[in-house]
């Protein structure tokens, strides 16, 4: 397997975004205050990343009739269990929710995020098992054993930097740097959490130098949405090298979010 790995754990993208936890206007008219309490504190505890306490307290709301009628409701569940990755529970939540809504309507949008990012995680996990099974021990030990790769890829604008080092530092920066860029911050004032939110970033640069193969990890889909799209912009780079042959080079990246 002609893998080389290269991980930037100890690197990470700091980005700040100044929101607030407000009253969430999209429930019927109709609901009675009671019911409002109810649910805001399901949002309340989702957004300190309570996520186990506010799955009990939504599945409480479902258990009215009023409240289980209406989209916003099973919208919110959806990230529930996005969030704790039970992402089939989620799936189905999305779907109801765009059962319920109106074409048009903003729950649809980002119901249909979190349904293709479910389906992407369940895809994902399918592939991981079935890739365990097919893998012997001789394809596991050939990847560690070219981990460390001789020459890393180069992003544009760093090839009058040292190599390893300094290449890899300008590739993290002109990364971190479009990153904070092109990132939409206001999706992710959307997402109702707060605190530090992290999203795990993953792509391979093949032997080509394009960017490609890129994975997510978020407690949110609308987090996860954006971050591909960032991605799906990075230049092309001089491939990576290993014992003088283009080889693909793993790459990963965090990016924190502290939502204050």
């Amino acid at each position: 397997m002609n893998l080389a790995i290269m991980t930037t754990r100890n690197i990470f993208i700091l980005v700040v975004i100044l929101t607030s936890i407000s009253t969430y206007s999209q429930l019927n008219k109709n609901t009675s205050l009671s019911d409002v309490a109810i649910f805001n504190e399901t949002r309340k505890s989702y957004s300190l990343q309570k996520f186990e306490w506010a799955k009990k307290q939504v599945e409480k709301n479902l258990q009215n009739e009023n409240l289980s009628k209406q989209a916003y409701v099973y919208q919110i569940k959806g990230d529930i269990e996005f969030a704790l990755a039970n992402y089939e529970d989620a799936k189905d939540a999305y779907t109801k929710a765009i059962q319920l809504s109106k074409p048009s309507s903003s729950i649809v949008k980002r119901s249909r995020i979190g349904l293709i990012r479910s389906k992407d995680h369940i895809s994902r996990e399918n592939d991981l098992q079935n890739l365990d099974e097919e893998l012997n021990q001789s394809d596991k030990e050939s990847e560690i054993a070219i981990s460390f790769i001789e020459k890393v890829p180069v992003y544009p604008g760093c090839f009058k930097e040292r190599p390893n080092k300094g290449r890899k530092n300008c590739m993290q920066k002109n990364i971190a740097l479009l990153v904070s860029r092109k990132f939409n911050k206001g999706i992710a004032g959307h997402t109702g959490l707060s605190g530090a939110i992290e999203i795990e970033t993953q792509f391979t640069i093949n032997k080509e130098g394009k960017a490609e193969s890129f994975k997510v990890d978020a407690l949110n889909p609308l987090l996860e949405y954006e971050a591909l799209n960032v991605l799906q912009q990075l230049p092309e780079f001089k491939p990576g090298y290993q014992r003088g042959e283009p080889v693909r080079v793993m790459y990963e990246l965090p990016i924190i979010f502290d939502m204050q």
